[in-house]
């Protein structure tokens, strides 16, 4: 038990380094190399050495005391950016889950359904420009891939009518309609951790691994952020924001489609064996399972 606890403390340590320390001691570079330069000087690698030769000759800089000192700050500001770029992937986390009803959620959906009508007007204009010119051959060729093009734009913003703020919300709904559906499951959140008990240990491993890519991909939106309030004092950081947010944009939405796919593979697999151990009955409709698994566990008062 010991040699496992301290493989398992190895492993975690390493990906703290991996995932918080040295992203958080390169922003600290970049933030310091701001302080010393300003906007005027940003570019300026001579005035940037001029600043640092500057600091390096203080008598103070030349003692033990100071360089372990200045090991240690660094590493407590690299430390705490790596945790502030948490809390903020958190915090990006739950805004792409808010509900549709609260603003600026609500501000957000209308816009995402204003794009989905705008693409689906154009799609069926091009259907109907495409059957008007069938006799054509060059000119069929040419709506077709107009029309494919305005597909996969109308399926870039969602495959319906949005119902919710973002496509992050639109996956992990889709998840709990779907198991309200088939299993008669109406609180998912609820049943989620007894049901991840039961699962075995390569499919909680796998799930382990998607909920970090999932939580990885909002915490550059939190690097992002962080970057932005460099760029106040030195301007090139702002595309290393840009870079960040580019990034989550590209690898929310797959990441958030793993996660959920696999959790509709946790509920198909081992909803029954979640049943078995609760001492559930059987019933023979399948839709009936959720219900009697929602009745034993349900909170009473």
């Amino acid at each position: 038990m010991t040699a496992f606890l301290a493989v398992l403390s190895s492993k975690v340590a390493d990906r703290w380094v991996q995932v918080l320390l040295l992203p958080g001691l390169f922003f600290t570079s970049i933030a310091a190399i701001g302080l010393l330069t300003g906007q005027h000087e940003a570019l300026s690698l001579s005035y940037l050495t001029t600043r640092v030769n500057a600091l390096a000759a203080q008598p103070t800089a030349h003692s033990t005391l100071a360089g372990v000192l200045i090991g240690v700050g660094v590493s407590l500001v690299a430390a705490g950016a790596g945790m502030l770029a948490d809390t903020l992937g958190a915090l990006v986390q739950i805004c792409w889950t808010l509900p549709a009803d609260r603003s600026p959620a609500s501000w957000l959906l209308r816009w995402r359904r204003k794009r989905w009508q705008g693409a689906a007007e154009r799609l069926k204009a091009a259907v109907r420009a495409g059957t008007a010119s069938a006799g054509e051959a060059y000119g069929t060729s040419c709506s077709e891939d107009k029309i494919r093009l305005l597909r996969r734009r109308l399926h870039r913003v969602g495959p319906a009518m949005p119902t919710c703020p973002t496509r992050v919300a639109e996956r992990f709904r889709a998840t709990a309609r779907r198991t309200e559906n088939l299993y008669g499951i109406s609180d998912l959140p609820l049943v989620w951790p007894r049901l991840h008990a039961v699962v075995p240990d390569q499919l909680k491993t796998s799930i382990t691994s998607a909920q970090a890519d999932y939580a990885a991909s909002a915490r550059l939106a939190g690097w992002g952020l962080m970057y932005v309030a460099v760029a106040s004092v030195w301007w090139p950081a702002a595309i290393v924001a840009s870079a960040a947010f580019v990034a989550c944009r590209i690898r929310a939405k797959p990441t958030a489609d793993r996660l959920a796919d696999l959790l509709d593979t946790t509920i198909d697999l081992h909803l029954a064996d979640l049943a078995e151990k609760l001492g559930t009955e059987r019933p023979d409709e399948v839709k009936l399972l959720g219900a009697h698994i929602m009745e034993r566990i349900k909170p009473t008062l």
